[in-house]
């Protein structure tokens, strides 16, 4: 839709610059050169994420814009002429539905963003809908690429093609991100890419079982449903396995995921271990900026806890009630490491997946 519609407005600006040409000898106008990519690139240069410029254009405060909206934040903003301002919207409302969601407004600037790296490859891959990063190898696979095949810069520009990174600039970022940098001639495999996908993702084996959960069961609630216990609050590893297969994984990837996901290695799963899993395995473009930064001051994060309680031996920080923290209390131990309370409540949010409203030390 994107493209459609670019095309039509890329068709009126020539038709305005040769008007123009026609009319005066005066340079061409700014908005005659308008692009999604400039746009994104100004919101950024005002706003520390999409997600931030989103909330403050969203003036009535309803997780989606207007026209009115739209055209009352640009006036004066120094972001977009009125055209620009109008062309913008238009390529954002996808559905056409006359307002522009977050969803909508991520999607599309950053399914335009220039890739400069793998994290940027894989927003792009996550803003054009892959739901999990094996699709990127399934389709390449479909296409007859051995996916151990070591190709030359051509041949893998033609694989990423398949995934529509098209441009010949990106293919040589990626390429040069995944081959060995100190021998120019070395080349690079589609197994050394999905590598380098991992490496700034989820688990993929997590993906990929967080992405059979939502199909078969949609909702969290569901979900443990499913694959919990017939009744309490924690199943034994064995049993999750059995369960696993059923859902489609082999014996030795459900015997993987189920080790993975025992954070305490206590031999059981709990709810609050599966569900948080399953939430920080979606493929919300939201998401990915969130893992960015967590995974950015991980180190940070685990000694300010440290900091904060390291008079406490680990028995009483797990199993003292008085000790469980509020969101409140999780959000002052986090604010030094510059979370805003919005990101804090989101992680405590993800933490507490059992839903009691306060958490363990050992959860946080």
């Amino acid at each position: 839709k994107i493209g459609e519609i670019t095309a039509e407005i890329s068709k009126e600006t020539a038709q305005i610059r040769k008007q123009h040409l026609k009319q005066s000898t005066a340079p061409v106008p700014d908005d005659c050169n308008f692009s999604l990519r400039k746009f994104r690139k100004r919101l950024l240069g005002k706003h520390q994420c999409l997600a931030d410029a989103f909330r403050v254009l969203d003036l009535n405060v309803n997780e989606k814009i207007g026209p009115q909206e739209w055209g009352a934040m640009f006036r004066g903003s120094g972001l977009a002429t009125f055209r620009e301002a109008r062309m913008s919207f238009e390529l954002l409302d996808l559905n056409r539905d006359g307002s522009v969601t977050l969803a909508e407004f991520q999607a599309a600037l950053e399914g335009v963003a220039e890739i400069q790296g793998i994290d940027g490859l894989r927003k792009r891959l996550v803003s054009f809908g892959y739901s999990k990063t094996m699709q990127v190898l399934e389709v390449i696979e479909a296409s007859g690429v051995d996916p151990s095949r070591l190709l030359s810069l051509e041949e893998f520009s033609i694989a990423l093609c398949r995934i529509h990174v098209v441009e010949p600039s990106e293919h040589q970022v990626i390429f040069d991100n995944v081959r060995d940098r100190g021998d120019p001639q070395s080349k690079a495999s589609i197994n050394e890419l999905m590598s380098a996908l991992g490496s700034v993702g989820p688990w993929m084996l997590l993906e990929d079982l967080a992405d059979r959960a939502r199909q078969k069961w949609g909702s969290v609630e569901a979900t443990w449903a499913g694959l919990g216990p017939a009744s309490g609050e924690t199943i034994s590893l064995q049993v999750f396995e059995k369960k696993l297969e059923k859902l489609g994984l082999n014996p030795t990837a459900a015997q993987k995921a189920s080790r993975i996901l025992d954070v305490d290695a206590g031999g059981e799963l709990s709810r609050s271990e599966l569900l948080s899993a399953m939430a920080l395995s979606r493929p919300t473009l939201h998401m990915e900026d969130f893992r960015r930064k967590v995974q950015q001051r991980y180190r940070s994060i685990e000694a300010i806890f440290r900091e904060s309680f390291e008079h406490m031996e680990d028995e009483e920080l797990n199993n003292d009630d008085d000790m469980r923290l509020s969101c409140d209390e999780f959000s002052e131990i986090l604010e030094a490491l510059d979370f805003s309370r919005r990101e804090t409540s989101y992680l405590f949010w993800l933490a507490d997946a059992n839903g009691a409203q306060r958490l363990t030390l050992y959860e946080s």
